[in-house]
């Protein structure tokens, strides 16, 4: 969620979650950090992690979305 903060206007994102398939958020095409940042806080309160990470398939919708920008970051998140 820092990160949408931390966005300058004009900025959009899409997210997909990874885990053991991808999870892209469920509304399509670009999101505005601001518009939707109470939406994608409530959509990732109901994603727990589980089993491996296999990126693929997440590369390969993100790669669908746009060929010039593409950031991964990896973490877990301590309790879940």
């Amino acid at each position: 969620m820092e990160s949408l903060g931390s966005m300058k206007p004009g900025d959009r994102f899409q997210l997909i979650f990874l885990n053991q398939m991808a999870l892209p958020y469920p509304k399509s095409g670009w999101r505005h950090p601001r518009q939707d940042k109470a939406n994608v806080e409530t959509w990732m309160q109901g994603i727990r992690g589980e089993g491996q990470t296999y990126p693929t398939p997440a590369f390969q919708i993100a790669s669908a979305w746009s060929r010039r920008w593409f950031i991964t970051l990896s973490f877990q998140v301590p309790g879940r």
